[in-house]
């Protein structure tokens, strides 16, 4: 990325950032409570916000009489009623009952029932919530959330038997000692000491887990190769939602993740809001996967590092091969040049959702508005008065190129392409509104190496590398007729 790109996607990101944490709101139509001011907020402001109906009736309020920022206006009408707020995203409010759920810091240790030693990275979490925490080299960990008194906390780790405890029982003044007992087997059980799947392995140095797809195959759960989903596999590796690109490494977010292709950033790892990984398997030879410990000649990241690479001269024969799936169809090549080592790897895909829209699609297009549809679980068939539209399409591309110039000197080129168009409309009947939302995104690289091997022990890398990411994304609520 050149310093020009840069500063501007800096500019931008600060921008929005600011204009969706910082929105001036005052109110000047008539309100007589606060449900006629949730109206006038989602209907003139473009805000989004979800709360009970029997929380919002007959609440009166007191608006501010001056123009606030979004948080101190929420603040100032909501001081004297029984609901409290919270800002989930730029535009997203959630309205809570105060008598409903508690703010607390739980705190506390995990002990082996065995040795009586520390458990460390123990998995604490609210029941059916995404809140949670895991406990530190020595076994204690803090967990600052807000739950309802129904809520159940629950300890695990793997290979001993969770604990549940009711919020109801806990003593909240005082910290947790909470002691996990082995889980109990019978006496004919299988010890696991490696990965029992090909095309797994460790690196020498114990700081790197290499997947080598041609060797791995399809793992259990998946209908076809896919890298990304075959690193959620891994220990110390989780997702939280299930998508493709929501990869938490070590208590790390996706986004503190750092992703590369052919040494090419990539700041878009999946299609349709992260179900769809961006990558043919097809032509990724390896991908190495750093859990903490990487090299600092990565940076960029705090949580970990994903490093994928497609063959190299190493190719001992030309391929080709096209196909599709419910979702794609493809195309990609494997063509090696006898004359001067030099081999070339090329994918292309494109969606299938313009011109059939498959029961996958559709699956995933439910779950993808599941934010909008709260009350209505992905299983169930839409109410009548629901009506849901959209339009997706994207497509991606690689293409490598490896030239052995000499015995010790080697070129490689590689290109990246990432283009994802989406347009969607709910429509709601019964409160005569429509959610609409577009998104344009593009993501794009390329890169140039050159490698020369002085001798078994010193060798030289020379990189130059641009990429570009673009993300327009627009969402409007039209109310009543009125936008």
């Amino acid at each position: 990325m050149t310093l020009k790109s840069f500063l501007l996607l800096f500019f931008l990101s600060v921008t929005l950032n600011l204009f969706g944490q910082d929105q001036t709101i005052k109110i000047t139509d008539s309100v007589n409570d606060l449900k006629d001011l949730i109206s006038v907020l989602e209907s003139k402001h473009q805000l989004l916000i979800s709360y009970k109906e029997s929380d919002v009736q007959n609440i009166p309020i007191r608006l501010p009489k001056k123009a606030l920022s979004l948080t101190d206006f929420l603040e100032q009408t909501l001081q004297n009623t029984p609901l409290s707020f919270e800002i989930l995203d730029q535009n997203y409010i959630l309205l809570k009952n105060k008598g409903d759920q508690t703010t607390t810091l739980l705190c506390g240790t995990v002990y082996d029932g065995i040795e009586n030693e520390p458990l460390e990275f123990a998995n604490i979490y609210i029941l059916n919530s995404q809140t949670g925490t895991l406990t530190e080299s020595n076994g204690k960990f803090k967990l600052e959330t807000i739950f309802a008194k129904t809520d159940t906390l629950v300890i695990s780790y793997l290979g001993y038997e969770e604990q549940k405890i009711a919020f109801g029982d806990l003593d909240l003044n005082k910290c947790l000692d909470v002691v996990l007992q082995m889980q109990e087997f019978s006496s004919d059980f299988v010890l696991v000491t490696d990965y029992i799947n090909d095309g797994i392995r460790v690196e020498k140095n114990g700081v790197a887990t290499v997947l080598t797809t041609d060797k791995m195959g399809i793992l259990p759960g998946q209908v076809e190769p896919d890298v990304l989903q075959s690193i959620h596999f891994l220990p110390g590796i989780s997702s939280a939602d299930g998508s493709v690109e929501s990869i938490h490494i070590r208590g790390g977010t996706p986004d503190q993740n750092l992703i590369l292709w052919e040494s090419i950033p990539i700041y878009h790892s999946a299609h349709y809001f992260g179900m769809i990984s961006s990558f043919n398997s097809n032509i990724i030879n390896d991908a190495k996967v750093f859990r903490g410990g990487f090299d600092v000649d990565y940076g960029g990241r705090i949580s970990g590092v994903i490093d994928l690479k497609s063959p190299d001269t190493e190719i001992r024969k030309t391929e080709f091969g096209f196909g599709s799936n419910l979702l794609n169809v493809f195309a990609d090549g494997k063509i090696r040049l006898k004359e001067n080592k030099s081999t070339v790897v090329f994918s292309m895909r494109r969606s299938l959702s313009n011109g059939w829209r498959s029961p996958t699609f559709e699956s995933i297009s439910r779950r993808n508005n599941q934010s909008v549809l709260l009350d209505i679980p992905v299983n169930e068939e839409l109410p009548t008065f629901i009506k849901i539209e959209n339009d997706f399409t994207f497509f991606d591309a690689n293409l490598k190129g490896s030239f052995q110039l000499t015995d010790k000197d080697k070129v490689n080129v590689a290109f990246f392409y990432n283009k994802n168009i989406f347009n969607s409309s709910v429509q709601d009947d019964n409160v005569r509104r429509v959610q609409l939302d577009s998104l344009d995104l593009d993501n794009q690289g390329f890169s140039i190496a050159y490698e020369r091997q002085w001798n078994k022990n010193i060798q030289t890398k020379i990189v130059a590398l641009s990429t570009d990411y673009q993300y327009v994304y627009d969402y409007r609520v039209n109310s009543e007729g009125r936008m």
